[in-house]
């Protein structure tokens, strides 16, 4: 009699355990979906969205809004990330 209490015990606690384990993924999710984009992933967003004419008006107007000032200071940490890992 008692290992079959204990087998149930096992089942519960194993059950309980699976239950938790699934509450958190969900929370976790939610709150990666919940977090801003990063600086990277706004640039790339506004590239992306440039206009589609060939105006040298509206040429002009995406070539002033494209910031390129930092654009060296990111290969820089990418260099510097990788260096680091061999």
């Amino acid at each position: 009699m008692q290992l079959v209490s204990r087998k149930n015990f096992l089942l519960a606690l194993a059950a309980i355990l699976v239950v938790a384990m699934g509450y958190m993924a969900l929370t976790l999710s939610k709150q990666n979906k919940k977090s801003e984009p990063s600086t990277f992933e706004r640039e790339i967003r506004q590239v992306e969205t440039q206009s589609r004419s060939d105006e040298v008006e509206d040429i002009d107007k995406d070539l002033s809004e494209t910031e390129l000032n930092d654009l060296d200071k990111e290969l820089q940490n990418i260099d510097a990330e990788l260096n680091a890992t061999y």
